[in-house]
């Protein structure tokens, strides 16, 4: 199955195990010292570090660990102020995370995109274009699991495709991040289209 979408199409694939896997194209960060007070402002917590991904897609705020994620209560209407679509808290994670999971978790994150209309989205797999290449270069891994803290939760694992040597990365190069999950089904029908 293929999805057509903003960011062309983006293949899903049925793996062994029953986890849905989708290929996404990543986005690269830059470093922005100058966000860090504004989006400490929005969050309700100063972060350690600010990102903002290419094109104003993504603000990523960085902290020391997955308590202070978890625990994080948003200014929606300051976070729809930023310039990015989205804002996405994440941290290393601990110990005390929790789910049904078998792994453990590499990193968590929350994702809030009051801008787009969505105050705090339960599970993000498109968060994964922002966050892949950062936290493989950070741990030092290509393949990850990270645990999304919002009240429902829930469980991806990427695994960071770096682009070929002299290939440009980024969302127009040939980066890319393979993003899966498990599903259920809520629905199943037929649509037909003219």
């Amino acid at each position: 199955m293929n999805f057509h979408t903003k960011s062309g199409i983006l293949p899903v694939q049925a793996l062994d195990d029953g986890r849905l896997q989708m290929d996404f194209p990543v986005y690269f960060n830059a470093s922005r010292p100058d966000l860090v007070q504004t989006v400490g402002a929005a969050l309700g917590e100063l972060p350690q570090e600010v990102l903002w991904t290419e094109g104003n897609r993504d603000a990523i705020a960085i902290f020391p660990n997955a308590l202070l994620v978890q625990n994080l209560s948003p200014d929606l209407s300051l976070l729809a102020r930023l310039q990015s679509s989205a804002l996405i808290a994440t941290a290393p994670a601990s110990p005390h995370v929790s789910s049904s999971a078998k792994d453990s978790h590499d990193f968590v994150y929350r994702f809030f995109g009051p801008k787009i209309g969505i105050p705090e989205d339960p599970v993000t797999g498109s968060a994964q274009c922002s966050l892949a290449s950062m936290w493989a270069v950070k741990l030092g891994k290509d393949s990850l699991f990270s645990r999304q803290m919002s009240q429902r939760g829930g469980d991806l694992w990427a695994r960071y495709l770096p682009p070929p040597p002299g290939g440009d990365g980024g969302v127009t190069g040939e980066a890319r991040v393979l993003v899966s999950g498990r599903a259920i089904s809520v629905i199943r029908g037929s649509l037909l289209v003219p």
